[in-house]
């Protein structure tokens, strides 16, 4: 694991799952990088507006898409970075697809390639 001593925001390092964090989710509202490691090699991915949300249990930060759930690199630092910066914002419950599809986000948005 990569980092793992980075991870600890609080002043420690969690020593297990057992504590109870409540999971944050946020909306992409600007370009960000999340860090991933793949077993092999550390590379990095770009994330448009669009391209999923977010999810912060306390220790690590997930990008969600498309009905997965992938652990990222990114020290956790990185939120209260992106909140002030205005890069994501907080929502209360993770949006669902009806919901997502319901925002004012342009159609088609996803990845263009």
């Amino acid at each position: 694991m990569s980092g793992a001593g980075s991870k600890g925001a609080h002043g420690g390092v969690s020593g297990g799952r057992d504590e109870h964090h409540v999971a944050r989710h946020f909306v992409i509202c600007k370009e960000i990088m999340l860090g991933f490691f793949n077993g092999r090699e550390q590379y990095d991915v770009l994330i448009d507006p669009g391209q999923g949300t977010l999810m912060f249990d306390g220790s690590d930060i997930y990008w969600l898409i498309d009905n997965e759930q992938r652990m990222s690199d990114t020290i956790n630092h990185a939120i209260g970075i992106w909140l002030r910066d205005g890069s994501i914002e907080e929502v209360m419950a993770p949006p669902s697809p009806s919901t997502a599809a319901g925002s004012d986000e342009p159609p088609g948005r996803k990845h263009e390639e």
